[in-house]
């Protein structure tokens, strides 16, 4: 799972976000930071393959120029309009699954107004950002935010030391959280689950992987056991790959991927014995990244 989802247009930001990159992938390598969505697979939904990407990242890095609000697409719709822009479904996509937005101010940019976005997008202007801006003052900037960005992995690294009473009460939270009704508010708890490494409860996400009606559900359930590390949870996984849905079967496969070689023989079985074309597939790309 890559750490930084940077979200920017090139031509209105690419000489900062270079700028920046740099900066973050010599801080947190070049696997942690996801800069640009150009190798998106042939035949795959780009909108679900984007909306995978920010979903397996910790934090987006919004960048925000002059222009940001205001290109136009080759029509002469400004493109933040566009349902199908990148930019939008990338922050949409953060904002629906409560990924922490960071907006990164350039070019002496404010933040826009909530009029001048799309309903979808309204809630960035309510995250928390920094300017950053040019020389003499950048590094000083990045810093800031690498600092920031340090102490948010900090707290990321594992499960949060509480009292037993207090850990009780959190877990029973996210129960309640996992039982409602609205599939929005038990993918918000199956998020909560793996920030916070909620071991005890892997075997009801794995109950929503195999049984919850909503793909996004089943999609944040993989997503939540590739957090959670379990040996144990190989076969809900295995069965994942083959649902009929692409994100469930994308977040399955890097959980199996993270899982390291003792999944081989289990993938190699499925080449051997199914024949179910995305399976297949599936099988085929964890095996490349073994």
């Amino acid at each position: 799972m890559s750490k930084i989802f940077i979200s920017y247009r090139r031509d209105d930001s690419a000489d900062v976000t270079g700028r920046m990159y740099d900066r973050l992938i010599l801080r947190y390598g070049q696997d942690q930071v996801f800069k640009d969505v150009d190798a998106i697979p042939l035949g795959v939904d780009f909108r679900r393959f984007i909306s995978d990407e920010v979903r397996r990242c910790a934090v987006l890095l919004a960048v925000i120029g002059r222009h940001w609000l205001e290109v136009a697409n080759q029509a002469g719709m400004r493109r933040l309009d566009d349902p199908s822009d990148f930019v939008r479904l990338e922050i949409e996509a953060a904002l629906q699954c409560d990924t922490p937005v960071i907006p990164l101010l350039i070019h002496g940019t404010t933040m826009p107004r909530p009029d001048q976005l799309p309903p979808s997008l309204q809630g960035l202007v309510f995250r928390n950002g920094i300017p950053v801006r040019p020389d003499p003052d950048f590094h000083r900037d990045v810093d800031r935010l690498l600092k920031s960005l340090d102490g948010w992995f900090e707290r990321l690294k594992g499960p949060v030391s509480l009292p037993p009473a207090h850990r009780a009460q959190r877990v029973e939270k996210m129960l309640a959280g996992l039982s409602d009704a609205n599939p929005k508010t038990r993918c918000m708890a199956l998020r909560k689950i793996a920030v916070h490494r909620i071991a005890e409860l892997t075997e009801v996400v794995v109950t929503l992987l195999e049984k919850d009606r909503n793909t996004e559900v089943r999609a944040a359930a993989a997503w939540t056991l590739d957090q959670l590390q379990d040996p144990k949870t190989i076969p809900a996984l295995m069965k994942a790959i083959h649902d009929p849905w692409w994100s469930v079967r994308s977040d399955a496969g890097w959980a199996l991927v993270h899982l390291g070689p003792v999944v081989r023989e289990a993938v190699e079985q499925v080449l051997r014995e199914t024949t179910n074309p995305d399976a297949r597939e599936m099988a085929e790309l964890i095996l490349a990244r073994l």
